[in-house]
């Protein structure tokens, strides 16, 4: 179904079925990826196009999630943000926030309710119980 989707869509030379097949049970997630393209999303989808694969992945998917470069170092996220009902940020607890990072952080409180949060990766569990 999902490459029958991509294939319907002229997305073929964008997007590629990236879940592995023969599972023996069923899956419960699908994952496609793209082609190894060093372009922009804006430089490569026809945002109509796209709308369109999207709302036909949503006729049989609960949740779609678009994964995208940081924020700081590409405009992809702000590319694909049109097509997203919601954003969420993840940070790496090892970081350091740089001045980058705040005016990315800014931005995300841009979005106001497209904003949704965010996930906090790599947190040493020692420092959890720590007040």
């Amino acid at each position: 179904m999902l490459n029958r989707t991509i294939r319907d869509n002229n997305l073929i030379k964008v997007f590629q079925l990236k879940t592995p097949l023969g599972s023996s049970r069923k899956q419960r997630v699908d994952i496609i990826g793209n082609h190894g393209l060093q372009k922009s999303p804006s430089e490569v989808l026809d945002p109509e196009q796209f709308r369109k694969f999207l709302n036909d992945l949503r006729a049989h998917y609960d949740y779609i999630f678009l994964e995208s470069a940081a924020l700081n170092d590409y405009s992809d996220a702000q590319e694909l943000v049109p097509y997203v009902d919601k954003v969420v940020a993840v940070f790496n607890a090892r970081s350091v926030i740089k001045t980058a990072d705040k005016e990315s952080i800014q931005y995300l409180q841009g979005l106001g309710d497209k904003f949704a949060g965010a996930i906090l990766t790599e947190v040493d569990a020692r420092n959890l119980n720590q007040q």
